[in-house]
């Protein structure tokens, strides 16, 4: 369990890393700049069945990064999964308004439950299998931004994204599945506060 651990705080670690160095995404500095400004509420995509985060808009928000944790209850699965991703996306191209976006990313996933292991367990012969505790994944999204006339919340942000995880696409890849037997959907709202 400690070596879970380690891992847990080496992903982190990586987030709070990579968070600071883009924090200057203004010129004016704000005094609360660790506090997150997106909070997230997902349904599906490859992070569990309801997944929530939290992250920065940085670059003007071109680009996002997002720290996830993801439930999957026991009545889905044998024994109740938990997972842990850190998520980044890029807006790669947004309506004449401004207010509609399609973005692409990626996350990487760490996921805990009863199919997953760190360490191969000694029943399998060695080199067999591959660690499955981690995961990345690809997807696409589009999302439209409501203003919100708040104090604090600035607007919210319904979005719908497509995906796979890196398993899939190789299985689809060496095995010459269907694309859509490996892509998933899911939905969320992020609320973006100023």
């Amino acid at each position: 369990m400690s070596g879970l651990i380690k891992k847990v705080f080496s992903l982190l670690f990586i987030y709070a890393i990579s968070s600071s160095a883009f924090g200057a995404d203004s010129v004016t500095v704000r005094k609360y700049r660790a506090i997150p400004r997106v909070y997230t509420l997902q349904y599906a995509g490859n992070l569990g069945f309801v997944s929530g985060g939290l992250g920065y808009s940085l670059l003007k928000d071109k680009v996002r990064v997002g720290l996830f944790y993801g439930y999957v209850p026991k009545v889905f699965s044998t024994k109740a999964i938990h997972t842990l991703a850190l998520k980044g996306t890029l807006n790669v191209f947004k309506s004449r308004a401004g207010q509609d976006k399609l973005y692409i990313g990626t996350t990487f996933n760490m996921e805990t439950g009863n199919n997953s292991f760190l360490k191969l367990p000694d029943k399998y012969p060695k080199g067999y299998y591959q660690t499955n505790a981690f995961h990345f994944t690809v997807f696409t999204g589009v999302k439209s931004f409501f203003a919100v006339h708040d104090r604090k919340l600035k607007g919210v942000e319904p979005y719908i994204e497509c995906g796979t995880v890196d398993t899939y696409l190789y299985y689809c890849l060496s095995e010459k599945l269907s694309l859509l037997k490996i892509l998933s959907l899911s939905a969320g709202l992020n609320l973006k506060f100023k």
